[in-house]
């Protein structure tokens, strides 16, 4: 896994703003499983997607290795907070009939991290990769000056990793897409922001330009003191 600090000083951020995932993943996900599957869910953040898993009763193995991060995870009798990597995530061999990482495999070392799986899943074991990728530009909009205009950023990194996404999965790569709308107010939409890696923290000579560039979106795109961005949470396995 690469730094495993880009998120620190983040972790109140991401609690507040990052949206959650479709529905439809959740239930497509849990609908391939048998019923009180053991899932680790690797790269697990804040737990944005770990805790609808628990929610439906699996039993969740949370693997988070920044120490701000995991400690926003909020642990359940069958949701497990760990300290580890997806390619080091301290679990037993043949422990889980799942893996899943949400908006993280882009951080970990593809090889490493099949290795990682081979060992911990029990057979007939799948992994699911999945992404939120936004379906409009107004994400994008508010952090198009630190990408040198590009305004379409946070689509086209997700597209620029099915190479080795393919190369993961193999030729039994799937892909599923599942439509969802994350409403926010101004103070949620910030925090959103505020919680990408590339963002730069309170006292970073950076940080003043980000925020008006960030409100300047909300202010600009609001209706009645919301703002609505469509997202697609998209589901890759094998």
């Amino acid at each position: 896994m690469t730094d495993t600090n880009k998120f620190t000083g983040k972790a109140d951020a991401y609690a507040a703003g990052r949206p959650g995932y479709a529905a439809g993943a959740i239930d497509f996900i849990c609908g391939l499983l048998p019923i009180g599957a053991a899932i680790a869910d690797v790269g697990a953040g804040t737990g944005k997607f770990t805790q609808p898993l628990a929610a439906r009763g699996c039993e969740i193995f949370a693997v988070e290795p920044n120490g701000e991060m995991r400690g926003k995870i909020v642990a359940r009798s069958n949701l497990h907070v760990i300290d580890g990597t997806a390619e080091a995530t301290g679990l037993a061999d043949q422990s889980v009939d799942a893996v899943t990482c949400a908006q993280a495999f882009h951080w970990f070392d593809p090889e490493g991290f099949r290795r990682e799986c081979q060992r911990i899943l029990r057979p007939g074991g799948r992994v699911f990769v999945i992404y939120n990728r936004p379906v409009d530009e107004r994400h994008d909009e508010a952090l198009a000056w630190w990408n040198s205009g590009e305004t379409n950023s946070a689509r086209t990194k997700i597209e620029r990793r099915l190479p080795d996404l393919q190369e993961f999965f193999g030729p039994g790569l799937r892909e599923e897409r599942f439509p969802h709308t994350v409403v926010s107010d101004a103070a949620r939409w910030e925090q959103s922001m505020l919680s990408h890696s590339v963002s730069p923290l309170p006292g970073d000579a950076a940080y003043d330009r980000f925020i008006e560039s960030v409100r300047a979106v909300f202010a600009r795109c609001q209706v009645d003191g919301t703002m609505s961005v469509t997202y697609e949470t998209i589901v890759y396995t094998a």
